[in-house]
């Protein structure tokens, strides 16, 4: 009954709604293709340079529909041949590459020449890895940009093992160029050590990008949706990786992993090798006062623990020597297996101390609680 109702209600939707009117307002997403390469030092010549390898299917802010599609062809070659802009139109193009360290989102906004001086490419922006049809959580975190700098960064959840917030360790760049600017933002793949598009599962390998330039010829042109519009943003496309290339960001990132790990390491909270044998006062109070130890290392118990865990990471460097003889399924697995270890080094150490302290409290060793 169920299947026959809803055959007839499809029948007369199709009857009275033509399917281009269904469809008329939901267009294809934007979808970028990522080159592999490393942004050249004159990347502000890219948009005149490689004018093909540029996305300009921006729509005026808030307007889906396909029709809205503004960007004249005649304004964009002009635009990107360095010609004079008119105020009514500015064309924007997005460009998106990647290297072993990481990707890079250049934005190209036409200005209107002012005297010597260029009006600023402002935009909003927030990337999220995998597509739309991962319905995990994932925290995006957008920001305000201004040529080379943030004008605001919001990151909405709190930072732990499966969260980085990203703002620090992002880069940017903005060069003039004829007509306008180019802006470049550099993303280290470190940042997204646990979803490397060198491991995928689909043929196509998508990651979401929102990008809105605010000031435009329309007030706004957006590249996907709204503001926090996570369902509508455009697509990366990550290029279909050789074993080579696979390779190096595997490797970069492990390298990189395997600093953050040694600077983590050294911190006197938790440090295996720092604390010392010296005896000051309030060593030599230890024995007697109560207390609760200032840092990790320093408590005897728990220091052949950290000890352990240090060495174990240690020996990771040591196998890492061997990690270019090694096939790219054999670098996978080691990646999978040590890259959390390297990345979540702290968060492990002060796990494994909470645990210790909660068996010592609920007394777990075994001994009969005093009454």
């Amino acid at each position: 009954m169920k299947n026959i109702l809803f055959k007839s209600l499809a029948a007369l939707t199709a009857a009275v709604i033509p399917a281009s009117a269904l469809f008329a307002d939901f267009p294809e997403k934007n979808v970028a293709q990522v080159e592999f390469r490393s942004i050249p030092a004159d990347f502000e010549n890219l948009p005149g340079r490689e004018a093909e390898k540029w996305n300009f299917t921006f729509r005026p802010y808030g307007a889906e529909a396909a029709a809205d599609l503004w960007s004249d062809p005649s304004v964009i070659r002009n635009a990107t041949a360095g010609g004079d802009m008119d105020a009514k139109h500015l064309p924007t193009g997005v460009y998106v590459c990647c290297d072993e360290y990481g990707f890079n989102i250049l934005i190209y906004g036409a200005s209107v020449k002012r005297g010597i001086k260029l009006d600023a490419v402002s935009g909003e922006c927030f990337f999220i890895p995998g597509d739309n049809d991962n319905h995990k959580i994932i925290n995006y975190q957008p920001f305000g940009f201004r040529n080379d700098s943030f004008q605001y960064k919001l990151s909405w959840m709190k930072q732990d093992r499966s969260n980085r917030v990203i703002f620090d360790k992002m880069g940017f760049d903005c060069h003039t160029c004829a007509n306008g600017a180019v802006v470049a933002i550099k993303v280290p793949w470190y940042l997204y050590w646990d979803r490397l598009p060198v491991f995928f599962d689909k043929k196509d390998n998508f990651w979401r990008l929102s990008m809105i330039r605010w000031g435009g010829s329309h007030g706004a042109e957006t590249w996907g949706g709204v503001v926090h519009s996570q369902t509508k943003c455009g697509y990366l496309r990550m290029p279909a990786f050789t074993d080579a290339q696979a390779s190096l960001i595997l490797r970069t990132t492990l390298l990189k992993l395997w600093d953050q790990f040694n600077r983590e390491a050294g911190d006197t909270a938790i440090s295996a090798t720092r604390f010392g044998s010296s005896m000051n006062a309030y060593r030599r109070s230890i024995a007697y006062l109560p207390h609760t130890w200032a840092n990790i290392c320093e408590d005897d118990q728990f220091r052949p623990t950290l000890n352990e865990m240090y060495k174990s990471r240690q020996q990771i460097g040591a196998e890492m020597d061997k990690f270019d003889t090694m096939s790219l399924a054999e670098q996978k697995a080691f990646y999978l297996k040590n890259a959390p270890l390297l990345a979540n080094y702290r968060y492990d150490v002060e796990t494994a101390y909470a645990n210790f302290l909660k068996d010592k409290m609920l007394n777990r060793g075994g001994k009969d609680l005093k009454k």
